[in-house]
């Protein structure tokens, strides 16, 4: 019969006060006291309680001074303690510490009870024919106190009784762990009646959080995870005893191949401890012929190799290793009636006992055809620990090897003495090969022995160290005398270059550090042209100089390098090694490079301060064409200083806001172009044209080089009338008698802003026309006003209305509005003043 234990956990059990009775009233008081600490350890217990019901879990338990502490997950911290002692009360004895002893005997502080720990261990029978599986045992329990005598009881699992050990129990407060469910403690508080019995409260404490969901997993040398896993196991049974490599197995034994059984999952929520769960395997019937071997649960580990040499494992967050091996003691279990293929879910119960089931997508073949072994080869490092298994091909397919030395006389040939070889460990000293006999031991029980067992021949090399030369820093620039940085070698890597037949690679490997680097929000590669390496000697030409200083320099190409962190690595070769011993590199060098984002283009500097009210540009435009092709152009250019587009222009281009708003025409349509800087706008307002402010964009592409980030000018302009202010210069007039006042076209002027001048009026393209108030249109006769032609009649004469009659002067103003081409106007007033005639 089975019987399942577990080893009692207290974390400073502590003792209530012990009492000398002098009185009523003093024993009246410390009973008061008393009941005020249980009273306190209650509400304790309740507030743990409430917790767990949030779903929180027990992080850490800790010692401290009359009792202990108890901190959960989100690092709140409850003391269960003992108040302090009654009047008169004596110091109370320390916890009881229960363990199990060398005879398997509960021992409560160093007192063997005489109770076994362990079930009596049953007579080895005659080997017979296999009979039905036995059900399992009783599950063992945790001793307890017994709540009438006060003394230490431990469960009989054989006789279902509990037996006391006579041993009187002192703590009042403890811990246990609980049989069967590795996941909780149980917290108990020992309450002294008044009967003289004892009443036990208990809270159940989880010591993990509970896992949401888990996902069988393939993961490969990249760590991209695919959903699902499948797995071959090689097994088999025994038609006898044997006896292998110091082990023994009866006959008829299942026998499973030392691997080929490892599965990963995915297990949510990542921080939780797997290690505490017990993780199994089913298939939609609840057969459960499979289990995950207790202990095997790993971080899942892959690597990212740089160079020749395999970079550092790292775990792979929230993925877990696992190995699958059957579950022997499951219902009806036999080899014969496992499925060949079968489709299961990773299984297990979370703290309170509630599975937890993932999808159907472990598939698992069970392969009985006794798989065996051929000679074969490898390559390994020299003083460097290997495992044999991992180097024969196809030690996972049988259930154990064993290996010894078979050394040949060939050339190269390793002496023993060069070697060390344990269980399946070897190690060698020197570069060359060895033979290794591999003796194993098949899934249906047959040995394969010396005489025809396969040889692993393993070549030993040098392996060339790594060696980190730290960080190489860069600016991208215009400067061709600045197009190059070095770093320092050690001193080991210089004294290999001082030396006849080593030199640097002339393909190292570079790329980028991160995996995806984004150049304006595209996603670039790296250019094997951007970056070129040499060995140099700085000392060379240097005058009385008598060493050579040897660095790596570095050469960019400023048209295609990327501005970020490249990763770096190059060999020194070794032109008198060999690749059959792997010395033909004597070291990989290993360094990054930070390259800089270019810093020779500001384009603040460049702008045309005249033109411009913070980001606020404002460019005339110029007139051309007639009729329907009739169009108001202007150059990018003019907002900017004359040499941004002597020595840039090849680097820049232009943009408007993306997407227009409706109705809008592109200023880059209809013979514009960003590259050039042309723009085309129209005359007409409503389509975003002139006197409507527009976002436009400068780009500065530096080198044209895409990989490079582009340095962009972001403006809103507004092409606004080549004409500006109608200026008067004339002086107010006055009608005095009959003949009126005279205006003259030549005291007017109005200001041609695209070439910075001054028009008259029969110069400009412009229509005329005169207004007037209502004193100029009661007093004044303006019948002629619009008969007036700048070209041929310069003066126009001006009169008193001759129905009006005068007796106070009155003032009236005349005013004259000039529309340009591109349908602006601009207006100024002349003032009249009309006299009584005498």
């Amino acid at each position: 019969m089975k019987r399942k234990f577990v080893k009692v956990m207290f974390f400073g059990a502590l003792a209530l006060s012990t009492v000398t009775y002098v009185g009523c009233k003093d024993y009246d008081d410390d009973i008061d006291n008393l009941q005020t600490q249980i009273d306190a350890n209650k509400a304790s217990i309740a507030d743990l309680q409430k917790f767990v019901n949030e779903g929180k879990w027990v992080k850490s338990v800790e010692d401290v001074a009359g009792g202990f502490k108890i901190t959960f997950d989100d690092g709140k911290s409850y003391s269960i303690v003992n108040g302090t002692n009654g009047t008169n009360g004596t110091d109370g004895k320390n916890g009881t510490k229960v363990t199990i002893g060398a005879n398997n005997n509960w021992f409560f502080d160093g007192i063997d009870s005489g109770q076994s720990a362990v079930g009596p261990k049953g007579d080895k029978g005659d080997d017979g024919k296999d009979g039905e599986d036995g059900k399992d045992g009783v599950n063992g329990k945790s001793p307890r106190i017994s709540a009438t005598t006060g003394c230490w009881e431990v469960y009989n699992t054989e006789t279902g009784v509990w037996e006391s050990t006579d041993i009187v129990a002192n703590a009042t407060i403890y811990i246990t762990e609980v049989a069967g469910n590795p996941l909780i403690w149980e917290l108990h508080v020992r309450e002294l009646k008044s009967d003289g019995t004892y009443a036990e409260s208990s809270v159940t404490l989880p010591k993990a959080g509970s896992i949401v969901s888990m996902d069988a997993v393939s993961v490969d040398v990249n760590a991209k995870l695919t959903l699902g896993s499948t797995i071959t196991l090689f097994c088999g049974k025994t038609t006898g005893k044997v006896d292998f490599n110091g082990h023994k197995y009866a006959e008829n034994e299942v026998l499973v191949a030392s691997g080929s059984s490892k599965i990963q999952a995915l297990i949510n929520p990542a921080d939780v401890n797997v290690q505490l769960y017990n993780i199994g395997l089913t298939d939609s019937k609840d057969n459960q012929f499979f289990q995950i071997l207790k202990g095997s649960i790993q971080e899942n580990m892959t690597e990212k190799p740089l160079s020749r040499a395999a970079g550092d494992k790292t775990a792979n967050k929230g993925v877990y290793d696992m190995n699958v091996t059957f579950n022997k003691d499951a219902d009806n279990f036999d080899l014969a009636n496992i499925p060949a293929k079968g489709s299961y879910a990773l299984t297990t119960r979370d703290p309170f006992g509630n599975e937890i089931i993932s999808k159907y997508d472990v598939t698992i073949n069970v392969d009985q055809s006794a798989p065996t072994l051929s000679d074969a080869t490898a390559e390994a490092i020299i003083n460097t620990a290997c495992d044999l298994n991992a180097l024969m091909p196809g030690t996972d397919k049988v259930v154990d090897c064993k290996y010894s030395l078979a050394l040949t006389s060939d050339p190269g040939e390793l002496k023993a003495e060069n070697i060390t070889l344990s269980g399946s460990t070897i190690t060698a000293k020197s570069a060359g090969t060895a033979t290794i006999k591999v003796e194993y031991l098949k899934t249906n029980g047959e040995v394969v022995k010396e005489v025809a067992a396969p040889t692993l021949k393993i070549t030993f090399k040098y392996y060339a160290d790594p060696v980190v030369l730290g960080t190489m820093k860069w600016t991208v620039n215009a400067d061709a005398t600045k197009n190059t940085a070095d770093i320092a070698l050690t001193d080991e890597v210089k004294a290999l270059f001082n030396q006849t037949g080593y030199s640097l690679d002339a393909n190292p490997t570079i790329g980028f550090k991160n995996d995806v680097v984004k150049v304006n929000g595209t996603n670039v590669t790296y250019d094997s042209q951007s970056i070129t390496l040499a060995l140099v000697d700085k000392n060379a030409g240097v005058s009385g100089a008598t060493t050579k200083d040897w660095v790596i320099r570095a050469t960019f190409k400023p048209e295609s390098v990327c501005a970020t962190t490249h990763t770096v690595s190059v060999n020194v070769n070794n032109a008198n090694g060999s690749s059959a011993l792997g010395n033909e590199v004597a070291k990989v060098l290993n360094f990054e490079i930070v390259v800089n984002p270019f810093e020779g283009f500001k384009w603040d500097g460049r702008r045309l301060a005249g033109y411009f009210d913070g980001n606020k540009g404002t460019a005339t435009g110029v007139i051309s064409g007639t009729d329907v092709n009739q169009k108001v152009t202007y150059n990018l250019y003019g907002l900017y200083s004359a040499e941004t587009k002597s020595d840039a222009a090849s680097y820049i281009k232009f943009d408007e806001e993306k997407p227009l708003p409706e109705g809008f025409t592109s200023w880059f349509a209809n013979g514009g172009s960003k590259t050039t800087g042309d723009i085309v706008v129209a005359k007409a307002p409503a389509k975003g044209g002139v006197g409507v402010a527009r976002t436009i964009k400068a780009i500065y592409s530096p080198f044209n080089n895409s990989r490079l980030e582009n340095i962009t000018d972001e403006i809103s302009l507004t092409v606004v009338s080549g004409l500006g202010t109608l200026k008067y210069s004339g002086t107010n007039k006055e009608i005095k008698n009959e003949s009126g006042t005279t205006i003259k076209a030549d005291e007017f002027k109005i200001a041609d802003i695209a070439n910075g001048k001054d028009l008259a009026l029969k110069d400009a393209k412009i229509t005329l026309v005169w207004t007037g108030d209502k004193n100029a249109q009661d007093y004044l006769d303006m019948s002629n006003l619009s008969t007036w032609n700048v070209q041929s009649n310069s003066t126009l004469t001006v009169k008193k209305k001759t129905s009006a009659q005068i007796v106070t002067a009155q003032t009236c103003k005349l005013t004259l509005t000039a529309t340009d081409e591109w349908g602006v106007t601009h207006a100024t007033t002349v003032t009249i003043v009309v006299n009584k005639f005498e």
